[in-house]
Order: C-alpha cells, then structure tokens, then sequence
C-alpha cells in the first residue's frame, strides 16, 4: 500500500512541475509580444542631454569646455528611440560652436543635428533651455592656419632639411566682434635655438599681439624644424630666360651650381630640379645677369658661375 501512493504522488507532482513551465513558458512569450508591440509604437520620451560646448573662453584659466544639461523631448517609434537614448556615447552628444548668431547657440538645431542618422524617424517635440548664451559674449570663431617662426643656427655640417611644421597645423580662434575674412593663418612667436646638430621640436604660443581681441582655442603649440647632416653637390644647369619669346644663344649654355643639400636628399636632387633665368641688358650691350629662379626646397647655400653670360639671338 506504502508504495502505491508514492507513485501517485509522484505523477501529481510532475504534473504540477509541467503546469508551472508552461505558464513561465507562456508568460514570457506574453510578455515579449507585448514589448515588441510596445517598442513597436510610437512615443514621446523626455531625457535630459548633456551637451558639451568646445568654446574658447575669454580667460585663460576658465579655457576648457563648458557643460549643460539639456531637457528635452523626442517623438518616435519606441526602437528608434531606444536606440538614440541607451546606445549614445557622451563623446558622441558633443556641439561645436562655430557660430555667428550673437553669441547664443540653438539647442533645438543641436539636438537635431544629432539626430540626423535617424531621418525622420526621431522628432524634437520640446527643448529647455531654447538657447545657450556663449560665455562672455565669443559669438564669432573661425579656424585658421599656423605658420612657424624660428631663429636656428647650425652646427657645421648640419642644415635644415626641410620645411618647419606645427602641431597641430590650425587653430580655433575667438572673438566677441568679427573675424576678418582676410584673416587667415597665425604666426607663432619665434623660438631661438643655437648649434643644432638634430631635429627641433620646441612648443611656442600663437602670436595674436596685433590683435587683442582675439582668444586662441589653445595656446601650446608645437614647432618642428627637421635638422640632419649636409653635405655638397655641384650640377650644371641650362640657363633661359623669361624677357624674350626669341630664340637665345648663350655662352656658355650652362651655369655650374653648387649648394648644400641634407645628406637622405643627395641622390634625388637633379638639375632639373633647378632653373636658370638671364636678365637680358636694356642697354643694348650682349652681356645677361644670372639667377636661379627656382631650386628644390632642401637645397641651401647656393652658389653659381659664371653670374654673367654673352647672349645673341639666334634665327629658328
């Protein structure tokens, strides 16, 4: 008898086990259904956007970024919505305020533009605050470029060899009035460095001393001048000139040129790479000036013979 209630009672609790399953089974499903549906639909979701201003402040010590936080209220289908609000990086809610509007920016045009892989999926029903006032009144910002100031000499057999960069090679700049449209790179204040025998990389500060009231974004800047050993090379060069569409017989024919160029330079300098312009004599006398006129960029130092030619013009 003892066993034959065991087995009954083990067939009832099974039954209940599969029961409970089912409704867990069935509730889930349920309930996955109805988000779906839910996600499905459209909505209006109010969230609060932090909003990062890259401004250049009007002191040196608030510089930086400024923060706000942004309520506003989107309208669109619940996945869409879902997406922009739990998959949007802080580094990816960031406005830029290169702006002319009388130094406020629309909140409303900066969430929008965030919004913009969206299409018209996501609306801006509502936004507080509508504007943000710039800090001190910068209304007016433009990018311009750096060019490097610099005094170096060499130690001997050293040169430069090649163009001075900046890091970085432009800027943001502010200002509470108008930016000059004729305004458009910056100097950097000169750095000085003696006996240079390797590449120098010294940081400067922009040099806006002519024009007070602008406030650079930053004001570490880098400057690189590529120093390496030099040594000489002599080519001979045709000489031509510019004054005469005539044909032209000069003698000699050819300048003899020799200059200092960076050692890593030395087997692709060619003399085609320089230009011989003569100066012909308004006085009616054969005798021409020589110039070199163009040359690559590395080469340094030049010299050249002869600096005066005998020209006739020659029949085609």
């Amino acid at each position: 008898m003892t066993k034959e209630k065991t087995s009954f009672l083990s067939i009832d609790s099974l039954t209940s086990n599969a029961k409970i399953v089912s409704f867990v089974l069935c509730f889930f499903v349920a309930s996955g259904i109805w988000v779906v549906n839910t996600l499905n639909k459209e909505h209006v979701a109010e969230t609060g956007i932090r909003i990062r201003l890259n401004v250049p402040l009007a002191f040196k010590e608030d510089a930086g970024k400024a923060d706000i936080v942004a309520t506003v209220q989107l309208k669109g289908r619940g996945f869409d919505l879902a997406d922009f609000l739990l998959f949007k990086s802080d580094e990816e809610l960031i406005i830029n305020s290169s702006t002319k509007n009388k130094g406020k920016i629309s909140v409303l045009k900066a969430v929008e533009s965030l919004l913009k892989p969206f299409g018209n999926k996501i609306t801006v029903e509502n936004v507080n605050p509508e504007y943000i006032t710039l800090p001190n009144g910068m209304a007016y910002t433009k990018k311009v470029a750096l060019i490097p100031t610099y005094s170096i000499s060499y130690k001997k057999m050293f040169m430069q060899s090649g163009p001075a960069v900046t890091y970085p090679d432009s800027i943001l700049i502010s200002s509470s009035s108008p930016i000059s449209n004729s305004l458009t790179a910056i100097k950097t204040l000169p750095i000085e460095q003696a006996n240079a025998d390797r590449p120098v990389f010294r940081s400067t500060l922009p040099d806006i001393s002519d024009n007070s009231n602008l406030v650079p974004e930053q004001t570490k800047i880098w400057v690189y001048v590529p120093v390496e050993i030099g040594t000489e090379i002599k080519l001979n060069v045709a000489v031509n000139s510019q004054q005469s569409d005539r044909y032209l017989k000069f003698i000699p024919s050819l300048v003899s040129i020799s200059c200092r160029v960076p050692i890593s330079r030395f087997e692709e300098t060619s003399a085609s790479m320089f230009k011989v312009d003569a100066q012909l004599n308004k006085n009616g006398t054969s005798k021409a000036i020589v110039r070199v006129t163009e040359k690559p960029f590395w080469a340094d130092q030049l010299k050249w013979t002869p600096a005066v030619v005998d020209y006739f013009h020659q029949n085609p």
